[in-house]
């Protein structure tokens, strides 16, 4: 049976391999437990499936294996690939009959609102006179859910 191990509580383990395995080179599953507070029955699907994929590597038997990150460079590149940066950032599109970007920041700074968002790569270039595109769109993130 195939588990995901891109999954929100999977991806701490790897995460945690990429991170840890540049001092710790051998590890077992039992020290991954302890470190990250996850159960043993996860973390043992993850490398069960990291090993099928030939990223771990595994020395020894049953209670005494050990694993080793044998190929860091394949878990990135599976990882990339897997990612989809739409169901992390939930993105919602909003119209306005006000054409000018101005305009609306005016509106924003009036009802003290500005606080709440970031301004996107583009629009915070040209709000900050470094801009080096013709797009002409008012983009921003919400910090706050509540506006």
């Amino acid at each position: 049976m195939e588990c995901n191990i891109f999954a929100n509580k999977s991806s701490v383990i790897l995460h945690w391999l990429l991170l840890a395995s540049v001092d710790e080179k051998i590890f077992s599953i039992r020290e991954v437990v302890t470190k990250l507070i996850l159960s043993v029955g996860l973390v043992q699907k993850v490398f069960s499936m990291l090993v099928q994929k030939e990223i771990l590597q595994t020395d020894g038997f049953r209670i005494s294996k050990r694993f080793m990150l044998k190929n860091p460079s394949l878990l990135l590149e599976l990882w990339k690939d897997y990612y989809d940066i739409t169901e992390k950032c939930k993105i919602f599109s909003y119209r306005s009959a006000i054409q000018d970007p101005k305009e609306i920041f005016q509106i924003l700074t009036e009802n003290n609102l500005q606080k709440n968002l970031s301004l996107t790569l583009h629009v915070g270039a040209d709000a900050y006179g470094c801009k080096n595109s013709n797009l002409n769109t008012l983009e921003f993130y919400l910090l706050a859910r509540s506006i």
